[in-house]
This record gives structure tokens, C-alpha cells and sequence, in this order.
């Protein structure tokens, strides 16, 4: 089940969202899901692809600015700071794009792969992963959970500046006692750890197996497997159940594939009862969860789609272990921000940093066969049993 992620890698190599390389991986992928799909479509879309980890060199820069201005005027620079920590949580931290018209767009693509029912459709099943890569987060590479300490303590300056230059002006301001004027000395001590934000991403692309290429081969292969029943006579197919297999292009990017999925096909799919099922980080199968919450993009999964989610993996003798996602965010969150229904599905720890996450160390090797095909079969069981009971 590895091969695909493997054959991928060697003919791609990393897939930067909106690059060439992107771009051919997608077109491979739609040729090899021919051979199992009624039909297959290309969606392609436009978006600004540094946006999001663009930005970031922004709020370092401004927060700089912040702690000259404390030392000229401290009315500017709350004012400075206060925009500084809206914009990094609403653009960033919680993927609602307010600065997206500052960036260029790029064009990239989705895979859609459609496996009909046997009769007319009821209810709809998109399992998806996604095909593009990111460019390494070295510090989290070389200094590991150092490393990410680093960056939550550099956007944990940037949130916290402004309650800090509001306390001092409520407590006189200019006048005020030395503890409120001692923060601006430890800000301007600690302000080299905006670096961390201004240097996040090195020019090195990661192979990206288990982020996300393990998750694309287990809608590809849960595709295949009930598109297989559906030629045999003894094991039928679904019944009344659309299945889409989508490989989501620019999901690194800050979701933006599935967003634009969402965007042009959510209408049409909510006449009909339709979730989502998406797979991201397949690496262990001890760590196999079910994501209930999102932190980041402020997103809280159905609890009726988790149930049901919780009994397919004892069904398939999966301990149901189930948790939040503590930072980042996967496709379904575009489902969820939307209105539709959705959940995720992990296979690394959501405790602590894998050492492949989003590093040079993200390989096929990495990946265990046997998590990938447990997701599979999960997949599959859930797919029957919505259909069944649709």
C-alpha cells in the first residue's frame, strides 16, 4: 500500500503547493484513479499561496516596531500591538485569510474521483487527503520540541504585548511604578525569538509521506476497495452512496484546496446528507485517532459523526481513542467553518512533536504499512455503515 506514496515521491519529489511539481503529481494521481472511478475531475482553483507563512515575517516585523515605539509613545504602540495580535489571530492562527489581497495568487488543483452508487445517490462520502507538501520548519528539524517551544512563545509575545501596554496605561502610563515598565526591558531581551517567525520555513521541501501522501493513498486505496465490491456479485457495493475521492491540493497552504472545494461544490452537496472523511498524518497505528476538535480554526467536529466514527473503530478492533488537534489544522476544518459535516483522522501523536512533522524526515520509510491499512478498513466499514444508513 506504501508503493503509491513511494512512486509519487520518486517521480515528484516534494510538491510545493501551486508548483509544477504539484501540479504533475494531481495529473497522476486522476490518471491512476481512472482505472477505478465512474469519472474523475479536476478542480482547479487560484490562491495566494504565501499568505499564510508569509505573513508571519509581517507580525515579527511589526511586533519589532512595537518595542521601539513602547520607548516614544505607548498610545501608538498598543494601538500597533492590538493589530499586530488580531491580525496574527484571525489570518493566521484561526484561517480566515484577512490579508490574502496582499499576496499574489497561484493556481493549483483538486482530484476528485467519483465512485457511483448502484442506485440513485441518497447520500454522499468524501474521503480525502492531501497531495502537496511544505517547505521544512527547520527550527522544529534541528531543535525538535525546542523548536516548537520557540515558535508558541514567539506568537505567545506578540498575543500578550498589548495586555501588558494596557496594564501600563491603566496604571498611569509615563507615571507608572518601575513592574510595569520592567516588561518593556524583558520584551526587548526576548525579541531576538521573533526570528523564529521571520526564519520559520527553509527553501528545502519535504517528501511529505505521512503529511499528507499517507492520507491520499488511503482515500485512493478506500476508493479502489469499494469501487472492487461494487464489480462482484457476491460483495456488492453501496447502495445510495456517492463516494468522492479527493486528493486536496494546497492544503499546506492554509487549507485552500478543500476551501475552494467547499466554495464551489458545498451548496450542491448539502441537498443531500454528505460528510467528509479526512485522513492526515497516517504514520502509526497505535496513534490512530479520531480529531473531535480543532483548535486552531475554532472548529468542533458533530458529535453524531464522532460517534459513529468511534464505533467503525472498535468495529474494526481499533482502540477508538479520539482528542484535539492542538495546532495546525486539517481539511475538514474547511468542511466545519462551512457548515458541513466532517472529522478527522490522525496516526501520530497529538501530545507531542513527531520528529517527520513537516521536516526532511517525513519519508516513506516512516510510514507503517500496517496504519495505512487499518485507516483503509476503517474507511470502508464507515462507508458501509452510512450507507446503510441512508
Amino acid at each position: 500500500m506504501k508503493a503509491l506514496m513511494e512512486d509519487i515521491i520518486a517521480r515528484f519529489g516534494g510538491r510545493l503547493a501551486g508548483s509544477m511539481e504539484e501540479h504533475r503529481a494531481q495529473e497522476y494521481l486522476a490518471q491512476k484513479m481512472e482505472g477505478f472511478c465512474s469519472r474523475v475531475v479536476i478542480h482547479p482553483f487560484a490562491a495566494p499561496m504565501e499568505s499564510m507563512h508569509g505573513s508571519l515575517k509581517l507580525f515579527a516585523v511589526i511586533f519589532l516596531l512595537n518595542l521601539a515605539l513602547y520607548w516614544v509613545s505607548l498610545p501608538l504602540a498598543f494601538a500597533l500591538a492590538v493589530a499586530n495580535a488580531v491580525l496574527l489571530t484571525g489570518h493566521f492562527l484561526t484561517f480566515r485569510y484577512w490579508l490574502d489581497s496582499l499576496f499574489k495568487k497561484t493556481a493549483s488543483t483538486n482530484v476528485l474521483g467519483i465512485v457511483e452508487p448502484k442506485n440513485t445517490p441518497r447520500c454522499v462520502l468524501i474521503v480525502s487527503g492531501h497531495t502537496d507538501s511544505t517547505t521544512e520548519y527547520w527550527w522544529w528539524y534541528r531543535y525538535k520540541e525546542v523548536g516548537l517551544g520557540l515558535t508558541l512563545a514567539c506568537a505567545g509575545m506578540i498575543l500578550l504585548l498589548p495586555a501588558l501596554m494596557l496594564l501600563h496605561m491603566l496604571a498611569g502610563g509615563a507615571d507608572a511604578t518601575w513592574f510595569y515598565k520592567a516588561y518593556g526591558w524583558v520584551f526587548a531581551l526576548l525579541s531576538p525569538i521573533s526570528a523564529v517567525a521571520f526564519f520559520m520555513r527553509s527553501k528545502r521541501v519535504v517528501p511529505g509521506a505521512q503529511d499528507n501522501l499517507s492520507g491520499v493513498t488511503v482515500a485512493y486505496e478506500t476508493g479502489r476497495a469499494l469501487a472492487a465490491k461494487a464489480r462482484q456479485d457476491k460483495a456488492p457495493g453501496l447502495d445510495s452512496t456517492l463516494v468522492v475521492v479527493a486528493a486536496f491540493g494546497a492544503e499546506e497552504a492554509g487549507l485552500r484546496g478543500s476551501a475552494a472545494f467547499v466554495e464551489e461544490f458545498g451548496p450542491a452537496l448539502k441537498t443531500l446528507p454528505c460528510v467528509c472523511l479526512n485522513f492526515d498524518g497516517i504514520k502509526h497505528q497505535k496513534d490512530l485517532r479520531i480529531i473531535d476538535t480543532e483548535l486552531f480554526p475554532l472548529v468542533r467536529y458533530p458529535r453524531d459523526i464522532v460517534n459513529r466514527l468511534k464505533k467503525t473503530f472498535a468495529q474494526c478492533g481499533q482502540k477508538p481513542l479520539c482528542g484535539s488537534l492542538p495546532f495546525g489544522a486539517t481539511d475538514a476544518a474547511a468542511f466545519a467553518m462551512k457548515g458541513m459535516k466532517a472529522v478527522s483522522v490522525i496516526g501520530i501523536s497529538n501530545t507531542k512533536l513527531d520528529p517527520s512533522y513537516h521536516t526532511r524526515l517525513d519519508t516513506p520509510d516512516r510510514v507503517e504499512e500496517d496504519a495505512l491499512k487499518k485507516a483503509v478498513e476503517i474507511a470502508v466499514r464507515f462507508a458501509e455503515d452510512w450507507d446503510k444508513s441512508h
